[in-house]
């Protein structure tokens, strides 16, 4: 049951969901869905890939995912305070 969990909420991650907040399983697939008020996000996995897949690799990797995004909003919050100091500096002279 570890595995599965831990799979489908990596799947979800990937598919751009934030959260779990439907699911349901039938005919060896996981279908999964998070309704919020932009509307409903949903994806599917194989059961058996599910069931099969360490926990441990789900877990790293949405480690991973969550180190690439946090780069990136820091990086593009840096970009922007760098232009945004180059422009004051601009609008001074």
């Amino acid at each position: 049951m570890t595995n599965t969990v831990a799979a489908v909420a990596h799947q979800a991650q990937t598919n751009g969901l934030t959260g779990v907040t439907h699911l349901m399983a039938s005919g060896g697939r996981i279908r999964f869905a998070q309704a919020a008020a932009f509307g409903i996000k949903e994806g599917v996995m194989d059961a058996r890939i599910a069931a099969n897949t360490p926990a441990q690799y789900s877990e790293a990797a949405m480690l991973m995912q969550d180190s690439r995004h946090s780069q990136t909003v820091t990086r593009t919050f840096r970009d922007d305070s760098v232009a945004a100091l180059h422009l004051q500096g601009t609008q001074r002279a």
